[in-house]
């Protein structure tokens, strides 16, 4: 493997992860990454479910603490 090549791949995974959970529309990640299928896309957003789903235990529990108090 090319030196280099996981720290892109890295950076890629990263960038397409961040602006799934920030919304963007997955056309217009596709568009930003050349990727000319869903099939690509589709691998990430797995990533993005997790992430939503660990985001909003952490705000409930931000919730329950302030009604504790």
């Amino acid at each position: 493997m090319p030196a280099g090549t996981d720290d892109c791949a890295t950076r890629a995974t990263t960038a397409v992860t961040v602006l799934l959970i920030l919304g963007v529309p997955e056309r217009a990640v596709m568009g930003l990454m050349g990727w000319s299928t869903t099939a690509l896309a589709a691998r990430y957003q797995h990533l993005v479910d997790a992430v939503r789903a660990d985001i909003a235990r952490q705000v409930d529990g931000l919730f329950l603490q302030s009604d504790a108090e």
